[in-house]
């Protein structure tokens, strides 16, 4: 994420992107695993070898796998070394449908935090707006009180009617 370590605003939590560093995204947009002897050798990753393989260091990682729902990048999988022996084309294949469902899962998972906040702004707004809406009644409510009294000025049958209904519906 670009916002380490930073809080999201309500705006950004109800519409949340994933932001990944450049040489992160070449690695993830290749369409398909990318292990650590791929990185050191082929010349389409020369521009991000060195950032690459700091990254594989930094993790104990010996491939990383794009996670994509829907087109889309979401993440990206980092796997360390096997216990035995190397990655085997069948575990290439596997780990390619495994990270389909997590993509998937991971997508989802993005999109009930979306409805979430979108949620928390919604009941925010009606707060707020049932507040800037009481007030005002409120005041006129207070202001009709005393004509209402007994101890009022003389007011018509059809006067103190307006007033009761005013009142009513002020509730």
């Amino acid at each position: 994420r670009a916002n380490r370590g930073q809080k999201l605003s309500s705006r950004e939590r109800a519409c949340p992107t994933v932001r990944f560093e450049p040489w992160v995204t070449h690695l993830l947009t290749q369409g398909s695993l990318i292990t650590r002897e791929q990185l050191q050798a082929d010349e389409a990753h020369a521009s991000v070898r060195t950032l690459g393989l700091e990254f594989f260091d930094r993790l104990g990682a010996e491939l990383v796998i794009p996670l994509q729902s829907q087109g889309k990048l979401v993440a990206g999988l980092t796997l360390g070394p096997k216990r035995h022996g190397g990655y085997s084309t069948e575990d290439a294949r596997l780990l390619s449908v495994i990270s389909g469902a997590l993509a998937v899962g991971l997508q989802n998972a993005i999109l009930v935090e979306h409805l979430k906040a979108v949620g928390e702004l919604k009941s925010n707004f009606v707060t707020v707006a049932t507040h800037q809406l009481r007030t005002p009644l409120s005041e006129i409510k207070w202001a009709i009180n005393p004509l209402r009294e007994d101890t009022a000025p003389q007011l018509t049958d059809r006067q103190r009617e307006l007033l009761d209904q005013a009142n009513a519906t002020n509730e």
